[in-house]
């Protein structure tokens, strides 16, 4: 048999003569039998009400901002994309396609100026696969084929989707272009199905960065401004930092909307419409800091391939373009992940084109129109 510490027991006797012990087990039984005694469901009953409470006013502002974005989008809807209401009954020799990186640098009155071609400006800021692909649809409905598409791609085509207030004016609620669909269940499904703001933060955030990309009003530029010539502003940092810098992931083909340009590929293919894939260049700071560009070019060269009728011009490459001449760009540079041509870039853009595949236009022989 183990003997005690007499330490221990000494110990024992100093706290009993302190009368220490003897408060003590005068209190605690009573506190014990109060928390004994009281309801168990009773605590339950608060912890569930507690609960649906949360609930109740999380679902309760979720549907609030859900309806603040619906009528917010209805009025972006009813001004945003000038191209619908103002289509004219010409015949176009060419759409241009793509999102402000071609905007500022296919610019229609190059085509006609260099290479004969009456074209339609298609593309602005925040169009992308799945608009171009509806566009193209109805277009058809109302006019002939056109002979040429010229699509502008960029590094971030599949990165980003179109904005749904411009796809409401196209193919609206009914095509299912909903102004809150809550998004598949992530991590915690519990969670989020409790809290639907939490289950619907992305789409929250990309409807605010959507708002703010169209602030101070929504989808501002005339694309059918046929007299525009390009950016005239010069905002690229030519300047290469020392140290590291920051380096763009590419999000690869098919990303959020790469299954609608196929879809726009073969409408186009069936209607027997020449197709030019032109991969629009970067200033040599922003192609610097672009990682997958190999990548890039690999998704549009294969996609280009599986048509006949789609060829592909690479202009995203110093070898083709010339990136490092500051001039050519109004924005982007080392760290910048987005770059547009400038006046001058555009200007020389179109002169490569005509160069590559409209030498004939040059001799005053029109290509786009027949004789």
């Amino acid at each position: 048999m183990q003997k005690e510490n007499p330490g221990t027991q000494e110990a024992a006797a100093k706290l009993i003569s302190s009368g220490y012990a003897v408060n003590i087990l005068r209190v605690c039984p009573p506190m014990w039998n109060k928390i004994r005694k009281q309801p168990v469901m009773k605590l339950l009953k608060w912890t569930g009400l507690g609960i649906c409470i949360f609930v109740f006013l999380d679902h309760l502002v979720f549907m609030g901002l859900r309806y603040a974005m619906v009528q917010i989008q209805n009025d972006i809807s009813r001004q945003s994309d000038h191209l619908l209401r103002q289509l004219r009954n010409d015949q176009y020799d060419a759409l241009i396609m793509g999102s402000s990186r071609s905007f500022h640098a296919l610019l229609p009155i190059h085509f006609s100026e260099l290479m004969g071609l009456n074209a339609l400006q298609v593309s602005l800021k925040r169009k992308y696969p799945r608009y171009h692909y509806h566009f193209y649809r109805l277009y058809r409905e109302r006019f002939q084929a056109p002979r040429y598409v010229f699509y502008g791609t960029d590094f971030h085509m599949f990165s980003i989707r179109s904005a749904s207030s411009l796809l409401r004016n196209l193919i609206g609620d009914s095509a299912g272009v909903r102004p809150m669909p809550l998004p598949e269940a992530g991590k915690n499904p519990l969670l989020e199905h409790i809290s639907w703001l939490l289950h619907a933060k992305p789409l929250f955030e990309e409807f605010l960065q959507e708002l703010l990309e169209t602030a101070p009003g929504p989808f501002r530029e005339d694309p059918l401004l046929s007299t525009y010539r390009g950016r005239t502003d010069n905002q690229v940092n030519v300047t290469r930092p020392e140290k590291r810098f920051r380096k763009i992931p590419y999000t690869p083909f098919p990303g959020k909307e790469g299954e609608y340009l196929v879809r726009l590929l073969q409408d186009l293919n069936h209607d027997g419409v020449q197709v030019y894939m032109v991969m629009l260049p970067d200033h040599i700071g922003t192609y610097a800091s672009l990682r997958g560009t190999r990548q890039y070019h690999k998704d549009i060269r294969n996609l280009s391939a599986r048509f006949t009728n789609v060829e592909c011009l690479d202009f995203h490459d110093p070898e083709t373009f010339p990136l490092q001449r500051a001039d050519f760009f109004a924005d982007g540079g080392w760290g910048k992940g987005n770059s547009h041509l400038s006046a001058n870039g555009a200007r020389k853009l179109a002169e490569l084109i005509r160069e590559r595949k409209f030498k004939a236009s040059v001799a005053g022989n029109p290509i786009g129109r027949k004789p």
